[in-house]
Order: structure tokens, then C-alpha cells, then sequence
């Protein structure tokens, strides 16, 4: 039953995206292992049994970090004894978690800062501020593999709504300090591909030029939203938006 609810994709010698096979937002968590340290990146919509599907895979003591506080990568939080979040986002994953079930706990919270890294033997990782999805996005730069891990902050399409998004000057400006970090690729928290760095200056592009189409309008979770879409070199951006984000 456990290895059934979940797949997992080797991406790289020391890196998996995993897979819950019954849910259709089709979100991913991925698995970094180091020589001393594992780390948990995110944890789904909690189907059950991560926890032992981890601990079944794992070689080394591991730890559990929320990319983001948005249900599709928090529910299985509840499993572990302890996450870490950046404290910007604490308030948007209790925001989540009181939406569920009674019965549904989030565990201990521990902070969580920009710059911060983890040393887990052989590989490092470290912490970056992608605010905009939602206040308190982080990333981790795998600094050896030269790998972003970037939970939703960078998709190719970007969802910039919902409860805890930022402006998108805001967001703007995380995507001006992306282009300057060393990675060639990234993971997202929605595929088990690695994605080109390209994406980037392509949302750059997109933001210079959105604009509200009316013809774009849909309801996403209740919430009034637009789309914006942009092309650079074969690489389509996508935002999806809502008007307060314009601010």
C-alpha cells in the first residue's frame, strides 16, 4: 500500500522528486541526500504514510522544510515531529491548517533564515528568500550540483494568488536577484524535470508587458483571476493573477 501512494523520480545521484500518484494537482517533494543528512523538501497533500515512505528510503537522519505554507505541499507536515519554515510563513501554513480536520496538528515549527545553510556531507544547501508566491517563499540552492529547489515560487506557470501573495513589484524583485545566483537549473514543485534557468528572464519579460485581458478571466478557488502569457526563445511564461497584485 505505501509504495503504491507514492512515485519517485531520480534526478539526480543524490537528488528525487517524489510523487503522490493520487492527487491531481500533481505536486512534488524532493529528497536530497547527503553523506550525513537528508532533507525532506515539502511534504504534499498528505495521503498518508510519507513518513515511513521517506524513512524506508533515507540512509541518514533527515529533516522536513516547507518550501511554502500552501496545502498541496503541507499536509503531510503533520507526520514529522518537527518542519522548518521561514517565519514570514508561519502564520500562512496555521492559516492552512486550521481549514483542515480537527484532528489535523501541525508539528513544531522551527525558524528558518535567508542565507542559512545545511551541511549534509558532501553537499551543502542553502536557504534563499523567493518571496512573492506567497510572504515567506524559500528555495534551496544545492550549491555543489548548482540546482535550485524552488518549491511553487518558480513554475512555469505561476500562480500569484490566494492567501500570503505579495505584489507583483515584490515579486519582480526576487526574480531580479534569481538571475544573479548560480544555478543552471531548476526543480519545481509541480514536475520531476529540471527546468531551465532561461525561465526566469522569461517572466521578467512577461511582467514587463502584463496587462489585464478580460478575455483571461476565471475563478480559481472563488478568487477572480487573469493571465498573462509570454514567449522568449521557445520558453513560455505563464502568470496567472489577481487584480490586488498590481498594487
Amino acid at each position: 500500500m505505501m509504495e503504491q501512494m507514492y512515485h519517485y523520480t531520480k534526478v539526480r545521484e543524490r537528488v528525487w522528486q517524489i510523487r503522490e500518484l493520487e492527487n491531481e494537482f500533481n505536486e512534488h517533494m524532493t529528497l536530497v541526500q547527503g553523506d550525513d543528512l537528508a532533507i525532506l523538501f515539502d511534504t504534499g497533500s498528505g495521503n498518508g504514510q510519507l513518513r515511513e515512505f521517506v524513512e524506508s528510503v533515507v540512509k541518514t537522519p533527515y529533516i522536513v522544510i516547507n518550501s511554502h505554507g500552501h496545502p498541496d505541499h503541507i499536509l503531510g507536515d503533520s507526520e514529522f515531529d518537527a518542519i522548518y519554515a521561514k517565519k514570514e510563513e508561519w502564520d500562512v501554513l496555521r492559516y492552512y491548517a486550521i481549514q483542515q480536520d480537527e484532528d489535523y496538528k501541525l508539528p513544531m515549527i522551527r525558524e528558518l533564515t535567508v542565507g542559512q545553510v545545511f551541511d549534509l556531507g558532501g553537499l551543502h544547501a542553502k536557504v534563499i528568500d523567493l518571496r512573492g508566491h506567497t510572504k515567506g517563499s524559500i528555495g534551496l540552492l544545492l550549491e555543489e550540483e548548482r540546482l535550485l529547489l524552488s518549491g511553487d515560487a518558480i513554475n512555469e506557470t505561476l500562480w500569484m494568488f490566494n492567501y500570503g501573495v505579495l505584489p507583483l513589484s515584490e515579486f519582480r524583485k526576487t526574480l531580479v536577484r534569481l538571475k544573479k545566483l548560480p544555478f543552471d537549473t531548476f526543480l519545481c514543485g509541480h514536475s520531476d524535470e529540471e527546468k531551465s534557468k532561461a525561465l526566469v528572464e522569461a517572466h521578467l519579460r512577461n511582467l514587463e508587458q502584463l496587462s489585464v485581458d478580460p478575455s483571461t478571466k476565471q475563478f480559481i478557488f472563488g478568487i477572480e483571476t487573469y493571465a498573462s502569457t509570454y514567449e522568449l526563445d521557445g520558453i513560455q511564461s505563464t502568470i496567472i493573477f489577481e487584480l490586488k497584485t498590481l498594487l
